[in-house]
């Protein structure tokens, strides 16, 4: 029997057409950029240059050096409350240059 999409919630709708599309990915990568953003703030996120997601690692490019310090000593905390926030552990990795 078909599938009876006039039935479906929209959001399951849009969920199987990005699968479809291979596109699941791709939103969860900008997800976790837009997260890390909320998680460390205004002040670091304007000192963040750049943030990119490659796989499972986030790769962040901060343009002081005292924050980039702390940020690499608090790298595992800022993961898994990047993870905690994406409700998946999409993040097994961060770093920083």
């Amino acid at each position: 029997m078909a599938k009876d999409h006039n039935n479906q919630p929209i959001g399951k709708l849009i969920e199987e057409w990005l699968n479809r599309k291979g596109l699941t990915k791709k939103f969860k990568q900008l997800d976790i950029i837009e997260i890390y953003h909320e998680v460390v703030g205004p002040f670091i996120s304007k000192r963040t240059t750049s943030a990119e997601v490659h796989g499972k690692t986030l790769r962040l490019k901060i343009d002081s050096g005292v924050i980039k310090n702390e940020m690499m000593m608090g790298r595992t905390v800022l993961m898994q409350q990047i993870n905690e926030k994406a409700g998946l552990d999409l993040i097994e990795s961060i770093e920083i240059w």
